[in-house]
């Protein structure tokens, strides 16, 4: 018997006897051997009690399948020392005698082993097989590798617990030179109540959640060699936080310059209360403890100027005020000498008990994929547990423990860092509650970077209809189809998008994708459709269709140096904007950030916090008595702000004015300025007729019973109101 004691120390023996391996039909029998103090006895079947048995004896004459698990018996003396003990019985299904006809026969399994399922850590499973003739020989195999010692044709596994969801197990029996395998058998992490965090003190909510991510797999120097798994690792790291209600910006293949620009149009979706993911798959290194991205037009000759810092990401989602920043990077960690880089004496990024890091290996070492697998290991066991309902800490424990068990080899050890102090899972629940502006305002740049404008399209080529299917297969990959009675020979896109880095890739005899969509320089890519059926010597035939399809996904973000921050929101029926979004400057896109670039734009966004922090403490402590209609209106209408991509920020109402093509922006800015010298002088005369009207009111009338002065701050901000909408009205229009 298996013997667990809690309690005091006991001088003589305690534990379970009997024969604990049975099959159907057969006796069981339990006996305690413990000393005469222990009087109170109770026994108990995995976590049901068995009121009836209470002596130290406990005896079923018949067992079945259901009597197998674990059998617990509580001890007690009259001093309440308590003791408890606990064995597990295995009851194997009847097997039938061997029979003279028999043994000549067909090897093979009568009874296949079933998939088992635990409730609970430190559990056993039980597995079982029959086989034809009895004679066979049969050897166990847990994940294809043998199991010393096993050959029964019973298995007990004992010690399993969640890390040992989908482990799989199989017997093979040989007789003579036939050999037979049987199915695959399951074990299944299947608890009776989940563990979730609906209690009272332990929901946590998002404001939004975001990721982004990236899978470089080829790159442009051979001496790094392609990623076999990114792009798929991507795909599926997408999907995964998809469903969990994350807006995901997937990207492939990205150069330097684009990971900048996509890193920092995904920072300025980061605000207080969001979830922000970031993942990352491709090759990577390590240096001084700094662990750098590579993009995929990184030289042979890599050194960390070439690279992006994976601390530098972090330092920039921490300082959007998240409530949560998870950094997955699958990827190599391998130690290099190399100097320089982006920002290397950038201030370390602080603990706000709100960050984890997930490494695919151990710093110094390597992460592997195979040709045969779908997934990277790392991807392959972290898709199995992040939508569960857990917290991002047990997330990461449980990867790195399946990988470990699941992995013997021992050639990759994931490892993790975290500093969440709060019981966060990706699973948590969006409230938008006094941020359904901003929440409206992600959704909106989500779908523009996403979403196909137009999911199917119809062209006629020589009155014969041709019906084009769109699709995202990342957010820089668009994917169509062709379907038509015509013999489609050809499919090119235009020289110009060529010229600019985009591929066209025939997936299938009718499907293609087109790559690379964040460097389209043009408002859109054509497709040229070319059938030799139609080719005739007659003038008015044509064996040539173009279809034009217009800054497809994130084309939208990247055009015109476009960003997330900086893209035109939609304002609402009652004027509510996400002022938090719109009037932080814009990093310029495709540059190196530098550490002198940083500290500006942090100080930028400080004196951004800092200004509106002391227009309010100014507004709290100002007398209302003391303060003039004309410094409530003027204190609602800032100046406009030239933006660093040739753009005009007016904050007032949340709008982005974007300059056409060949606009002067000092004629601009001279216009608006001047637009706003005569708003206020006009401001300034309706103020004074506004003050003229109050001082000769008339206090007989009906209004004016009330207080005077009560009164006129209320007509004051009655005035104020009014005004506001008409200069609104007038920059609108």
């Amino acid at each position: 018997g298996i013997n667990a004691e809690y309690g005091a120390e006991a001088t003589e023996k305690v534990q379970i006897v009997g024969v604990c391996d049975l099959v159907v039909g057969s006796k069981l029998k339990l006996k305690v051997e413990a000393p005469k103090a222990f009087s109170d006895v109770q026994w108990y079947f995995d976590k049901s009690c068995l009121p009836a048995e209470k002596s130290r004896v406990l005896i079923i004459d018949e067992v079945t399948s259901d009597d197998s698990g674990r059998y617990r018996v509580r001890l007690e003396t009259h001093s309440h020392t308590v003791k408890w003990l606990f064995t597990d019985v295995t009851v194997a299904p009847e097997l039938g005698k061997p029979a003279a006809e028999e043994e000549e026969g067909e090897l093979g399994f009568v009874l296949q082993p079933q998939d088992y399922s635990i409730k609970e850590r430190d559990s056993v499973a039980h597995f079982f097989v029959d086989v034809r003739p009895f004679s066979a020989t049969l050897q166990w195999y847990c994940e294809g590798v043998l199991i010393h010692g096993q050959t029964q044709p019973y298995l007990c596994v004992s010690g399993l617990n969640e890390t040992d969801h989908r482990r799989q197990y199989k017997c093979v029996a040989t007789h003579g030179t036939a050999v037979v395998t049987s199915e695959v058998a399951l074990v299944r992490w299947a608890p009776d109540q989940p563990k979730e965090f609906t209690g009272s003190g332990f929901v946590e909510t998002a404001t939004d959640k975001v990721a982004l991510i990236i899978g470089n797999q080829n790159y442009k120097e051979s001496t790094f060699g392609d990623i076999v798994h990114a792009e798929d690792d991507a795909r599926d790291i997408s999907a995964a936080l998809r469903s969990l209600q994350f807006k995901v910006v997937s990207l492939i293949n990205l150069t330097r310059e684009e990971m900048l620009a996509a890193c920092d149009n995904f920072y300025k979706l980061l605000s207080s209360g969001v979830y922000g993911v970031f993942y990352f798959a491709g090759h990577g290194f390590e240096n001084a403890g700094e662990n750098y991205l590579v993009p995929v037009d990184a030289p042979s000759t890599v050194s960390a100027e070439h690279c992006i810092k994976a601390q530098y990401v972090l330092h920039r989602m921490q300082f959007r005020d998240t409530k949560l920043n998870l950094l997955l990077l699958d990827m190599c960690r391998e130690f290099a000498n190399v100097g320089g880089g982006m920002p290397g004496d950038m201030q370390p990024a602080q603990s706000r008990g709100n960050t984890a890091i997930g490494f695919a290996c151990g710093p110094g070492s390597r992460a592997y994929g195979s040709e045969n697998d779908k997934n990277g290991i790392y991807v392959t066991y972290l898709k199995e547990h992040i939508t569960r309902n857990i917290t991002v800490t047990n997330l990461l424990d449980c990867v790195n423990r399946a990988i470990g068990v699941r992995e013997p080899s021992g050639y990759q050890r994931p490892h993790y860092q975290s500093s969440i102090i709060k019981n966060i899972s990706l699973n948590d629940p969006i409230d938008t509650t006094n941020h359904t502006a901003e929440y409206h305002h992600r959704s909106i740049i989500w779908s523009m970077a996403n979403n196909v404008e137009k999911t199917s399209e119809e062209v006629l080529l020589n009155k014969t209809p041709i019906t084009l299917l769109y699709a995202a297969t990342f957010s820089n990959v668009l994917r169509f189809s062709i379907t038509s009675e015509l013999n489609i020979d050809r499919v090119t896109i235009d020289q110009d998008s060529i010229s600019n880095g985009l591929q066209l890739r025939k997936l299938g005899d009718t499907d293609y994708e087109i790559r690379n969509i964040q460097r389209l320089t043009g408002s859109y890519i054509e497709i040229a459709l070319t059938s030799s059926s139609l080719m005739t010597p007659a003038a008015n035939c044509s064996d040539v269709v173009k279809v034009r399809v217009e800054r497809p996904l994130f084309a939208k973000i990247t055009a015109n140096r476009t960003n997330f921050g900086a893209a035109v929101m939609e304002v609402d029926a009652a004027g509510t904007h996400a002022t938090g979004l719109c009037q932080i400057p814009t990093v310029p896109t495709g540059r190196g950030c530098t550490n002198h670039k940083l500290e500006k734009m942090e100080k930028c966004e400080k004196e951004e916090e800092q200004k509106k922090k002391k227009l309010v403490e100014e507004d709290v402590g100002r007398n209302e008595d003391d303060c003039t209609l004309e410094d409530r209106v003027s204190s609602n209408l800032p100046d406009p702000i030239p933006n660093h991509d040739n753009r005009i920020v007016y904050p007032f109402v949340g709008i982005y004015l974007a300059p056409n093509k060949g606009l002067d922006l000092t004629k601009f800015m001279s216009d608006i300025e001047a637009e706003a010298e005569e708003t206020h002088r006009t401001k300034q005369m309706s103020l004074v007729t506004v003050e003229t009207s109050l001082l000769n009111q008339d206090t007989s009338q009906p209004w004016i019973e009330m207080e005077k002065r009560e009164s006129r701050r209320e007509a004051k901000a009655l005035a104020a109101a009014q005004l506001d909408q008409n200069i609104e009205k007038e920059l609108l229009d």
